[in-house]
């Protein structure tokens, strides 16, 4: 395990806005990511950054699975062990089969998914390996399955996990231990 490269706030130490954050955080889940405590060491850009992040994921009309599902691709794609584990395991709560999370990363292939969600996710993924070169067909069936605001929205969500990669992984983030036990009971053997 390689050591973080900004301390992890503790509690007692945040600046207010952390703090309210934090209790916001606590109403959807009883533990906290790491990146909040690291990114609380630069509180303005800090919350702004899980703003962001946030929003793309609740804000705006795509479904909160597709999200989940954009957000696997990307940080698989990333190799964010940190984010992947975050992402199995909320795919989890939401009743995704381990099918899907396992065939999510090669949907184009896979009979898992409808042509809309392949359309998505291949798209999340090329973006992610090079925005500035997806291929032809890829933007036409992201074009074919979906609106211009949803096109807005699946780029939104999958530059926004991009962000939390680099930023979980630049700044060396140790994974929660409920992170690590909760990824172990959703990729148990059934």
């Amino acid at each position: 395990m390689i050591d973080p490269i900004v301390p992890l706030i503790a509690e007692d130490d945040l600046d207010p806005t952390f703090t309210s954050y934090i209790a916001e955080r606590r109403k959807i889940r009883d533990w906290v990511p790491n990146n909040v405590y690291a990114l609380a060491n630069a509180p303005e850009l800090g919350l702004s950054a899980r703003g962001i992040f946030d929003d793309a994921q609740s804000v705006g009309s795509l479904s909160r699975e597709l999200r989940y599902l954009i957000r696997h691709v990307v940080s698989n794609a990333n190799a964010c062990r940190y984010c992947m584990t975050h992402q199995v395991n909320w795919l989890k709560r939401l009743g995704v089969s381990k099918e899907r999370m396992r065939d999510a990363t090669t949907a184009e292939d896979s009979s898992h998914f409808t042509d809309r969600e392949k359309a998505a996710l291949s798209y999340a993924k090329a973006l992610t390996f090079d925005a500035a070169n997806v291929p032809e067909p890829v933007y036409d069936a992201l074009e074919a399955h979906f609106t211009p605001q949803e096109r807005v929205e699946i780029t939104l969500v999958a530059a926004a996990m991009n962000m939390i990669n680099i930023v979980n992984d630049g700044l060396r983030l140790p994974l929660e231990d409920a992170a690590l036990a909760a990824y172990a009971e959703a990729t148990a053997e059934s």
